[in-house]
Order: C-alpha cells, then sequence, then structure tokens
C-alpha cells in the first residue's frame, strides 16, 4: 500500500502555485524535449474526479528551470492554447503499424516519479484522424520526406529557371547541329576504267 501510495503524495508534494508540477532544470528540458519530438498531445488529469481530455495540437514548447510551456491549438474548438503544464496530465500518442496504438504520459517517459492515476482513451473518429494526421507529418518532416513548413516557392523564379534551362538546351541542339554541317563530307569513290586482259596467244 505504501509503495503504491507514495509516488502519488511525492508528485502532489511538488504542485506549485499553477496547479503544475515544479521540476528540476534537468526534467524540464528532458520533458520539453519529448514533447517537441510531437505535433498533438491530450491534457488529461486521470487523478480528478471528472477527468477531461483536451486534444490539442502543438506548436510551440517552451521551457525554463522549474516547469515547462506548450503552446498550440485546441483541435475541438479552434481555440489557442497556452498553459504550463502538469507532466502528470500530458500524454502523446504512440503510432504503431500507421495508427495510434496507446497514449503515453510525459512525466513516465521522462522518468519522473509522478503517478497519473488513469489513462485516457486512443482518440477516434474526427479528432484521432486528425492526432494521426499530425504525428505522420511530424514524422515525414523529421525523416526529410516532406518540404518544411515554412518553405515557401517562388513560382516566378521556377518560370525563369525553366526558361533558362530550355534555352540552354536549344543552344546545345544547335551546336551540335552546326559541328555535324561542318564535319567533313566522306571521299566519294570514282569509277575506273576497266581494262581489257590481252587473250592469251600461246598456242
Amino acid at each position: 500500500m505504501a509503495a503504491f501510495v507514495l509516488p502519488m503524495l511525492l508528485c502532489n508534494a511538488q504542485k506549485s502555485d499553477s496547479g503544475a508540477s515544479a521540476l528540476t532544470a534537468e526534467q524540464a528540458s528532458k520533458v520539453a524535449k519529448i514533447l517537441r519530438q510531437h505535433n498533438a498531445m491530450i491534457e488529461y488529469c486521470g487523478c480528478c474526479e471528472t477527468p477531461a481530455a483536451k486534444y490539442i495540437q502543438i506548436s510551440k514548447v517552451s521551457h525554463d528551470s522549474v516547469s515547462v510551456t506548450v503552446t498550440g491549438t485546441n483541435i475541438e474548438t479552434g481555440e489557442r492554447y497556452k498553459k504550463v503544464v502538469d507532466v502528470a496530465e500530458v500524454w502523446t500518442p504512440q503510432l504503431t503499424s500507421g495508427s495510434i496504438s496507446k497514449m503515453q504520459c510525459v512525466g513516465l517517459l521522462a522518468k519522473i516519479n509522478c503517478d497519473p492515476c488513469t489513462n485516457p482513451s486512443v482518440p477516434t473518429g474526427g479528432i484521432g484522424k486528425k492526432m494521426l494526421e499530425l504525428e505522420l507529418d511530424g514524422l515525414m518532416e523529421a525523416s526529410g520526406e516532406k518540404p518544411a513548413k515554412e518553405v515557401k516557392y517562388d513560382l516566378k523564379n521556377q518560370n525563369r529557371d525553366l526558361d533558362a534551362a530550355k534555352k540552354i538546351s536549344k543552344r546545345k541542339v544547335d551546336n551540335i547541329n552546326k559541328s555535324l554541317s561542318k564535319a567533313p563530307k566522306p571521299l566519294k569513290r570514282e569509277a575506273m576504267p576497266i581494262k581489257k586482259l590481252p587473250k592469251n596467244t600461246e598456242e
């Protein structure tokens, strides 16, 4: 019983005025690093009397010596989200075979002594689809298979480069044709007169 209650007491003892767990500088850095690997998370208080989940699209993660702040958008409502998070109440998706298999507590992933009490369900429907898309996009960007979001394409420059390429190609073809026209013509073999062999007059 003591082994079960102790982690919860330690976690609750770390609560700051903001309601989030106070962290060490090393813990805050570790949690921020984990969250930056994801594009989506769930805020879920499993120890609350009436647990409720918020589904968040992550746009920025920052930290100081005692806390981690997440900035993003509530996927359900579209409202702006910015909060100093409690590591026992932040959950990130684990992907298996291209789908979300379960949600993982960031506090436990960072090996912080904290008890999340209960786990949130894996999101389904439109929210689950959106969170999966966000996570897959993050994986593609990390692997370099997808251009970064801030990359902008200049259509004028693209057209200018295409025109330049066409001109270079045409110039090469013209040079080849000129080279062929200047090549020496093959020598024609003129017909040689046929000499008649003398008849054998020996008898």
